[in-house]
């Protein structure tokens, strides 16, 4: 019998670190646009649409704590993206047979 294998294909960690900066950006991005429409819901009142999460986030934290959230969010992923970087490069020039030292 033949073992039946998932094989995915798996990015290269260029391709890796640019989804990588995708999600930070759009953690920072989303964090930013939470943060101004939760200031003008605190400020204002009425109704908007949100996620419990963020309701339970800005209840505790404020406005500027759910915006920090997603912030360092984005700064972990960003933080990956250049780690995943700087091990290729390490790779790289661990692999290659032309250095001299």
């Amino acid at each position: 019998m033949s073992e039946n294998k998932k094989t995915g294909r798996k990015l290269p960690p260029g391709g890796q670190a640019i989804v990588s900066i995708a999600i930070s950006l759009f953690f920072m991005y989303y964090g930013y646009k939470a943060y101004v429409d939760l200031s003008h819901f605190n400020e204002f009142g009425g109704e908007i649409a949100m996620p419990r999460f963020m309701f339970l986030l800005n209840e505790v934290v404020g406005a500027l704590g759910t915006a920090m959230v997603f912030f360092l969010g984005g700064l972990y992923f960003f933080y990956h993206a250049i780690r995943l970087l700087t091990r290729s490069k390490d790779k790289v020039e661990k692999n290659d047979p032309q250095q001299e030292d």
